[in-house]
């Protein structure tokens, strides 16, 4: 949540960029988890068009139902 502002969002912005962002993607925006740190999860890297720039998206389904939970969602590093 640190990096929210490098994106212009605020914290009750989020469940919309989250939709947003979540939309967006499709299976052939999947990369690979290169650090053995990392916790597992589905991270994906793409132009996004709502905003405007390199994505990194990194999230994990949890749970029967299943809960979605957010790793990251910030202007891309690389």
């Amino acid at each position: 949540m640190d990096r929210l502002g490098e994106l212009g969002l605020s914290l009750e912005d989020l469940p919309d960029a989250i939709t947003i962002a979540s939309r967006e993607i499709t299976p052939g925006d999947a990369a690979p988890v290169k650090d053995a740190l990392d916790p597992p999860g589905h991270a994906f890297v793409r132009r996004s068009a709502r905003f405007r720039r390199r994505m990194d998206l990194k999230f994990r389904l949890e749970d029967k139902r299943p809960n979605v939970v957010l790793y990251f969602l910030h202007p891309a590093d690389s």
